[in-house]
């Protein structure tokens, strides 16, 4: 069905049967030769499905490269909804989480909310923050916080995202309001922030 994006980011552009998946080879292509375009491009797309969804009145929770295919039909899709939540209402596994401040996720790209298990605050923003790491990890070309799981999950919490690697200053806007460690109204702009920002064909024209 595609390549997962997390793959594509490491050269691998066949699918499970190693099949070539011709999107995944442009992709890959663009990445190598110009990392902001291509992060725009792809979290444009993902932007599209995560937006659906939050109107559905969810949200993902889960959102990093291993949760985003490029299919063999030329798109790029959000998948496993497994812990996704419902906006309005704590269901019976969520109350569960709540009582024990559980963390679920990926460390990487987790809110802070998300690390305290703090389930009555997760909202539209979490996802936020999930989409603002992986544009950063796209035109910087690493992720922000790396370590082992505590140190991560603790520098998620604490410390600033190292916004001086993001040359662009558009982006770094657009990461520094999806990043924010509390929540606010420059936070849900962020989304619709990154709709809009748009890049030339080189790596210093974005705007």
């Amino acid at each position: 069905e595609g390549v997962m994006l997390d793959n594509l980011l490491q050269g691998i552009t066949t699918d499970h049967d190693g099949n070539d998946v011709p999107f995944a080879k442009k992709l890959y292509k663009d990445y190598q030769n110009d990392p902001v375009h291509f992060g725009i491009y792809v979290l444009k797309n993902v932007l599209s499905g995560v937006m659906a969804l939050h109107d559905a009145g969810y949200i993902h929770r889960d959102i990093d490269p291993t949760n985003i295919m490029i299919t063999t039909d030329g798109r790029i899709k959000l998948i496993d909804f497994g812990i996704a939540k419902q906006l309005q209402s704590l269901t019976t596994h969520d109350r569960s989480l709540t009582s024990v401040g559980q963390f679920i996720g990926k460390a990487l790209y987790a809110s802070p909310e998300l690390v305290l298990g703090d389930i009555r605050h997760q909202d539209r923003t979490t996802d936020i923050y999930a989409l603002g790491i992986l544009l950063f990890q796209f035109v910087v070309g690493r992720l922000p916080f790396e370590g082992d799981t505590p140190k991560v999950l603790e520098m998620q919490v604490h410390q600033k995202m190292p916004l001086g690697l993001v040359k662009q200053r558009a982006l770094r806007k657009v990461i520094e309001k999806a990043t924010a460690k509390k929540h606010s109204e420059s936070t849900s702009q962020a989304l619709s922030e990154c709709g809009r920002v748009s890049c030339g064909t080189g790596r210093n024209r974005c705007q």
